[in-house]
């Protein structure tokens, strides 16, 4: 009974991240894969040995919205482009705690250099921004919209890479019940009763937020700059040669009723800021303030 005991102790500090007396979590090096870490263990102090693979992880994980749904598998050193990197795969988890492709990624933690994983070419290219991979779970825990994936072609002549898709899946079932290409950014924020999500997609410089009812799929345009013009048609018109029109998620006011921000530059250079509420159930626009500023104040 004794030795019975002794081999189930044994077995669950080698399952529980093989933590010595210090508490400190140590690589795995038997395998190629030297570190599999959640993103709550992303805190946990660890030995020499792993530090490494840890900052790896800290400077990956920042690209990503709620890690405590991610996993974070670290594989090096790798050569890219003659430097030694970590190679990064992060995945999400369904309900069941299966586990699903995010990205592929790569770090050099002594110069900072970071990259993605073309995978038509299934070589490393390096980012020349940070990406954000934004991801909110419905109120119900039922489903997930999430970034995914980096798209290969760059984004216009700019040099930047735009995230791939956005997508809806069902975190029981595992199918994807939505999607639509992506842009640089995004920002989700979903209602309290879990039907509907507000997807905010950003360009370099523009910003658009509609809305998906989660009932059928269906997009809800949400007004824009010229829906605001002609409820206030006592603002000034945007330049359509300027930079930075913005429709924004600011907040969920009622199951049916989002608060968005608009802001948008005149030909005179003057900044035209404000929010409205739209109500999904009637369509109704009412712009609640608009204020103007010199542009660069």
């Amino acid at each position: 009974m004794k030795k019975l005991w002794s081999l189930l102790l044994a077995g669950i500090l080698f399952l529980t991240g093989c933590a010595n007396s210090n508490g400190e979590v140590e690589s795995n090096y038997a395998s190629n894969e030297l570190l599999t870490i959640t993103g709550s263990a992303l805190s946990y102090s660890v030995s020499i040995e792993s530090k490494n693979e840890l900052a790896a992880a800290n400077l990956i994980k920042d690209y990503f919205e709620e890690i405590e749904n991610r996993d974070f598998a670290i594989w090096g050193p790798i050569q890219i482009a003659g430097e030694d990197c970590y190679k990064v795969g992060v995945r999400g988890r369904y309900t069941d705690g299966e586990t699903y492709e995010i990205d592929t990624l790569a770090v050099n933690i002594d110069n900072g250099k970071q990259y993605f994983l073309n995978r038509e070419t299934e070589e490393f290219e390096m980012l020349s921004a940070t990406p954000t991979f934004a991801c909110k779970t419905s109120p119900n825990g039922k489903l997930r919209i999430e970034s995914m994936g980096m798209n290969a072609d760059g984004y216009g002549t700019s040099g930047l890479y735009s995230l791939e898709e956005m997508r809806i899946i069902d975190l029981d079932t595992k199918e994807t019940l939505w999607a639509m290409e992506s842009m640089l950014c995004n920002e989700f924020s979903w209602s309290e009763d879990s039907r509907y999500v507000a997807v905010q997609n950003s360009g370099r410089q523009w910003t658009q937020t509609n809305v998906v009812d989660t009932s059928n799929y269906s997009t809800i345009l949400l007004p824009g700059i010229y829906d605001i013009t002609e409820e206030c048609t006592e603002v000034a018109m945007p330049d359509e040669n300027a930079p930075m029109q913005q429709i924004e998620i600011e907040q969920w006011i009622s199951p049916m009723s989002i608060q968005i921000n608009f802001e948008w530059v005149t030909k005179d250079a003057t900044v035209m800021k404000g929010t409205y509420e739209y109500n999904l159930e009637t369509g109704t626009l009412t712009v609640q303030e608009v204020e103007e500023n010199n542009y660069g104040s």
